[in-house]
């Protein structure tokens, strides 16, 4: 059997409902949306990428026994980091270094001195310089970043400052929502089709893209897992005006109370 490829037929029979208006328009966001867009998630991988050095730094110091961590909330805080670059200098004693401690560090001075006592030696001073240098390098990427995000969100300010009256939702969060949706909410009708909107993403990234999306958007993975499953195998039989299939949701008071 010699089979023919149906491109052209296809393609002129798209055309065709597209003449009659019989095909459903796709979501393509404007371009201010897309540019912001790929600046959040450049800013998210290059924050992915800061704390991957910021746990080799970690591991350099355990090797060390060195245990900054358990005294320092933030590793790569005012206090810890002069810490370290004294630690490197070699020129300091540990009780010298733990007069470096700000805010709250400073009622743990004592813990501190125990902490930066440990054995440091050539290999991991070279190693431990080695990693503070390109998350000092991150560091100043990701600022940059959210500067040019904030200038080319600075029209959409009071939209920021509803999404941040909403609660666990900070500004870094707000920009990220308003670059991944957009404005305009009439695009999705409910919270169904902005589940398969950021499904579609997923897809669209791949390996791992649940639980890439789900750190963009703040909503939970297995939601956007959810989605993915509708999208494959629920879609065609879900009804359209519908949110739930039929028997899902919350009972109905009356059962509640029959019950």
């Amino acid at each position: 059997m010699i089979y023919r490829k149906t491109d052209i037929k296809d393609a002129e029979w798209i055309a065709d409902l597209l003449q009659h208006g019989l095909l459903r328009p796709s979501f393509i966001p404007p371009a201010w949306q897309r540019i912001v867009r790929e600046l959040t998630r450049s800013r998210t991988s290059l924050s992915e990428e800061r704390s991957r050095v910021v746990a080799r730094l970690h591991k350099e110091l355990e090797d060390a026994t060195s245990k900054l961590a358990s005294v320092a909330s933030e590793l790569m805080g005012k206090s810890a980091q002069q810490m370290l670059h004294a630690l490197l200098a070699g020129d300091l004693t540990p009780e010298t270094m733990g007069g470096f401690a700000r805010g709250r560090m400073r009622s743990k001075q004592e813990q501190s001195v125990q902490a930066l006592t440990g054995y440091l030696q050539a290999h991991h001073r070279f190693l431990l310089a080695e990693h503070l240098k390109p998350i000092s390098d991150l560091q100043d990427a990701i600022a940059r970043l959210s500067t040019e995000i904030g200038e080319r969100l600075q029209p959409y300010e009071e939209l920021l400052k509803r999404l941040e009256t909403i609660p666990g939702v900070k500004r870094r969060l707000a920009e990220v929502i308003l670059a991944e949706i957009g404005t305009d909410m009439q695009r999705f009708p409910n919270a169904q089709h902005c589940r398969w909107y950021v499904a579609v993403e997923a897809n669209r990234v791949g390996s791992q893209g649940d639980q890439l999306l789900s750190q963009i958007t703040g909503m939970d993975p297995k939601t956007i897992q959810r989605g993915r499953q509708e999208l494959e195998h629920e879609l065609a039989e879900r009804p359209v005006d519908r949110v739930r299939l039929p028997g899902g949701g919350r009972p109905r008071a009356e059962k509640k109370m029959r019950s």
